[in-house]
């Protein structure tokens, strides 16, 4: 897959699926990232990915990743509510599959109320049994699980930090539960919020970056604005991503573009595009 511009497709999530790459292949997108919204759509209705497909190819239109189950904890202490995600996130995985979407995004979860470290021992121990699980579907599937860096701000028993908030803790479930089947998605937005050096983060993800979240924000909220709205430094990025050789989509994931007047909702999105591509040159 080649290094072009990506847009998830919730910039236009009030659409149908399959209209959203309509909209977006009208502007000169060519990659997109397929949001929860729309994952959770066509979970829900089967009928709905055949259409999907179609408007893909109607708009040469390469449909890179996925954002499995937003809601997803897989580490959750609620058996009920674990299994539940977890089947959740399977069904994304199957449509990933149906339609050739080399890759899935997700969370790593553990993000539920936790008392003690007893119970912070417990959720571990579920993350590593509910990865496992899912690089083996990947691998019976033939898709990839790529998983994101989350915002890195407390929350845990004594102050204990919120699991992958930086990348080496998720590199090392990767390597110690499914190599093959297990990467990384990087959110920028997050990455700067908690003040991580972004260039040097992707350095350090080298070959096992497989998905990007590409967003903007001014340091001190999850913004997620277009590139070049907020305070990141998006030349030393780029080079960065060229240097280990990234060969996938620059994806869009913003959010913060949606607010507003939804009447310019186009012209946000154009202009979106004009600025990857500026990026890019």
């Amino acid at each position: 897959m080649a290094f072009i511009p990506s847009m998830w497709t919730a910039m236009f999530v009030e659409a149908a699926p399959d209209a959203s790459l309509d909209i977006l292949g009208e502007q000169g997108w060519r990659a997109v990232e397929v949001c929860t919204e729309h994952a959770d759509t066509m979970r829900e209705d089967e009928a709905l990915l055949e259409p999907f497909a179609a408007a893909a190819e109607k708009h040469q239109i390469a449909l890179d990743q996925m954002h499995a189950y937003i809601q997803a904890d897989v580490a959750s202490l609620d058996d009920a509510r674990r299994e539940h995600d977890m089947e959740a996130v399977i069904g994304d995985l199957k449509s990933c599959a149906r339609l050739g979407i080399p890759v899935a995004v997700i969370h790593p979860g553990g993000h539920g109320e936790i008392s003690s470290y007893e119970e912070l021992a417990q959720v571990n121990h579920r993350r590593l049994e509910s990865f496992a699980r899912l690089g083996g579907v990947c691998a019976e599937m033939g898709v990839k699980l790529a998983i994101e860096n989350v915002p890195d701000h407390g929350g845990g028993p004594h102050g204990h930090r919120r699991f992958g908030g930086i990348l080496e803790e998720l590199l090392e479930l990767c390597e110690q539960v499914s190599p093959d089947c297990l990467g990384i998605c990087l959110d920028t937005s997050h990455a700067n919020w908690i003040g991580l050096d972004i260039p040097d983060t992707i350095k350090l993800c080298g070959d096992k970056l497989w998905a990007l979240h590409i967003s903007d924000n001014h340091g001190t909220w999850d913004d997620h604005l277009i590139p070049g709205y907020g305070e990141i430094e998006w030349g030393p990025v780029v080079a960065a991503l060229r240097e280990i050789g990234y060969d996938r989509p620059f994806n869009l994931e913003v959010p913060g573009a949606r607010r507003g007047d939804a009447s310019l909702m186009a012209l946000r999105s154009h202009h979106a595009l004009e600025v990857c591509q500026h990026l890019l040159a």
